[in-house]
């Protein structure tokens, strides 16, 4: 067992709830089990090895709201660290990295980057070197912070920018999938027009809970209608997920085989085997499985996910063996790690079912930000890269699943226990942060080769869904302003 220590300044600058969301990690990013508690002026992280690592904690940065920042690799030690000079050397250091990375593939810097990049590193220099003066030294990190973050978002939009041209320069618009998750929505419904004016593809949901409420008593009409409405439009379907092991994937009745895996994956079976032969043909990417790393469904272990997740695998790859399959993860990151004691990382998990040579086609990654616990704590876009640099080694195409609130207080729809939290301008999340949000992330996502398809993870907030206001239609039947922002990038660089 070993403890890390940070002195805060004074005022401590933490929001609610924010050491508690605090993790350490090795050079992977791969949390440790670990506990975060806030003594006096002073942050104990108590962590399950003694090894040196990285610690990552919301952290308030200027007009960016709270964003996760890291630190770069601490050796435990007995004095306690100034957390604001580490977190600046942190993002210093990645903003530093990536943009000798991209300048080596090719990346013309934003103009005046390298200057403020040099004026930024002085100040650093100069907190690193006053670190006696603790308060000088915090107040230099926190500028440095600021400005490093700065220069992180204009790097990384640089890199959206020109890759996106280069891409299309090599091949013409891009043949990427933008779409949203249809959930519960009749192709009939008000609005479907602007669906088509946004997306070229769609995320037909086919969650077990609600095909199969009762055992052998299947439901199709929406999915029906979802899917002869996305041929009739010409849009490309990815369908599922199959088996979801979160509380809501899977339906009430198969309490009756908690503890007995092997009858569960029979009825696993079933259900698979029926809709993948009803919609055969119809669909261009089965999306078996998610939600495998922290799925809390009937207590199952990490080893009976694996197996079940498998099994669907294997179903959906015997009955219609000429469409590519994909799994999902939430949390990517996996903070939730640090808290319930799992051994499996996200990246764990996938390299063990990539490698069973099952025939996987794909990997999705579900991305929901602003949400906890349960969801993604908000990063920038350079912490997004690097998610994508880990998670394209394994090869395969990877399709992300995106959510951001687009509303604050209470919504009655919604279904998650999940709580917003602290909007990252400072001020509540909107549908104009929303917006913003889209802005950033989905170009990063497009201009990556790997990332083959992009989806809004709801597309509606006047029906029941699962993350409170993160629609692009809101609770009144109005587009939000974010769906302008993916229109205007699908009319832009795609198909």
């Amino acid at each position: 067992m070993g403890v890390m220590r940070f002195s805060l300044p004074s005022p401590s600058p933490l929001g609610p709830g924010a050491a508690a969301r605090a993790y350490f990690s090795g050079p992977d990013g791969i949390p440790w089990p670990s506990a975060t508690r806030l003594v006096g002026s002073t942050l104990e992280v108590e962590r399950s090895v003694t090894e040196s690592g990285n610690f990552h904690i919301p952290w308030p940065v200027g007009g960016a709201g709270e964003l996760v920042l890291s630190t770069s690799t601490l050796p435990e030690r007995a004095e306690p660290y100034l957390i604001a000079v580490e977190l600046a050397r942190g993002k210093l250091n990645n903003v530093r990295n990536m943009a000798e990375d991209w300048q080596q593939i090719g990346l013309i810097l934003p103009p005046g980057f390298g200057t403020e990049l040099s004026e930024t590193t002085r100040t650093f220099a100069r907190a690193v070197t006053h670190q006696h003066d603790a308060t000088l030294a915090q107040e230099l990190a926190s500028q440095v912070i600021v400005e490093a973050v700065g220069l992180g978002e204009r790097l990384a939009g640089a890199y959206a920018e020109q890759a996106l041209a280069a891409r299309k320069r090599q091949a013409g618009r891009l043949a990427t999938w933008l779409g949203a998750a249809l959930g519960k929505t009749r192709p009939e419904q008000p609005g479907m027009q602007w669906y088509l004016g946004a997306f070229n593809a769609a995320a037909v949901t086919t969650l077990w809970r609600e095909i199969e409420p009762s055992e052998g008593s299947f439901q199709w009409e929406v999915t029906d209608r979802q899917i002869g409405w996305c041929e009739q439009s010409k849009l490309k379907v990815v369908a599922g997920p199959l088996v979801s092991f979160d509380a809501q994937g899977l339906p009430d009745w198969c309490c009756l085989w908690e503890g007995d895996v092997d009858n569960l994956a029979a009825v696993v079976g079933q259900f698979v085997e029926t809709v993948v032969k009803r919609y055969r043909g119809h669909v261009n990417l089965w999306h078996c499985a998610a939600r495998i790393a922290e799925g809390v469904a009937l207590d199952l272990s990490e080893e009976d996910r694996l197996r079940l997740a498998v099994r669907v695998i294997e179903i959906a790859r015997h009955h219609d063996p000429e469409t590519p399959v994909l799994l999902s993860f939430d949390q990517p990151w996996g903070e939730y790690l640090q808290r319930n004691g799992q051994e499996l990382s996200p990246l764990h998990v996938a390299d063990v079912l990539v490698r069973s040579e099952l025939g996987i086609g794909g990997i999705g990654l579900e991305l929901n930000v602003g949400y906890y616990p349960g969801g993604t704590q908000p990063r920038d876009a350079l912490a997004l890269h690097r998610l994508l640099d880990y998670w394209s080694s394994f090869g395969l195409p990877l399709y992300v699943w995106l959510t951001v609130p687009g509303g604050s207080g209470n919504d009655p729809l919604a279904t998650t226990k999940a709580a917003m939290l602290a909007g990252t301008s400072g001020a509540p999340w909107s549908a104009t942060t929303q917006a913003a949000w889209a802005e950033r992330l989905v170009p990063s996502l497009l201009a990556r080769p790997a990332v083959r398809g992009v989806f809004w993870n709801q597309w509606r907030d006047d029906e029941p869904h699962h993350w409170p206001h993160s629609g692009l239609v809101d609770a009144s039947g109005r587009a939000k302003p974010a769906l302008s922002s993916l229109a205007a990038l699908r009319r832009r660089h795609l198909t």
